[in-house]
């Protein structure tokens, strides 16, 4: 899920390029987010099948040997059941949870387009053809709560080009 500091960002920028050709870094945002729990910060990690060689984000498949969704779910559920608005989300948040795809990256476009739909945010996000090495101090790795959202986390690369 994406954080508050990754939307303010796309809210912000006119035009949103999404890098789908970067090498797949393990334990970054890319696969993991956390969430706030009454014992304090969760890391909810996807499982990556992984292989020997360095893989692009756009080919990095997802893990389905344990059943990782359901355990996010449930530990989704269980922090925020009594938070404001939680119900009113509940189910199209447990649909993109328990979406099947091989691709982590399409995974989580899905997430995120969910989130930009519920904060009514209309972004038209467009795709690298190949790698671009850029400069841009992106987004800080930020653990600034998103308190009527529930989420926070996903880190690929947006920038503004104006």
């Amino acid at each position: 899920m994406p954080n508050i500091n990754y939307l303010k960002f796309i809210i912000q920028s006119e035009q949103v390029l999404i890098e789908q050709k970067e090498h797949f870094i393990k334990q970054t945002f890319r696969n993991r987010c956390i969430i706030n729990t009454a014992n304090g910060p969760l890391i909810l990690t996807i499982p990556t099948i992984q292989t020997h060689t360095k893989q692009i984000i756009q080919h990095t498949q997802i893990s389905y040997a344990e059943n990782w969704q359901q355990k996010h779910w449930r530990a989704i559920e269980f922090a925020y059941r009594n938070t404001p608005y939680f119900q009113y989300f509940e189910y199209e948040l447990k649909a993109c949870i328990e979406y099947k795809t091989e691709c982590l990256l399409e995974y989580n476009l899905q997430l995120l387009n969910k989130v930009l739909s519920i904060l009514r945010i209309k972004k038209n996000l467009l795709f690298t053809n190949e790698f671009q090495n850029t400069n841009f101090n992106l987004l800080p790795h930020s653990y600034t709560c998103l308190e009527d959202l529930f989420f926070k986390g996903l880190d690929i690369l947006i920038f503004d080009d104006k």
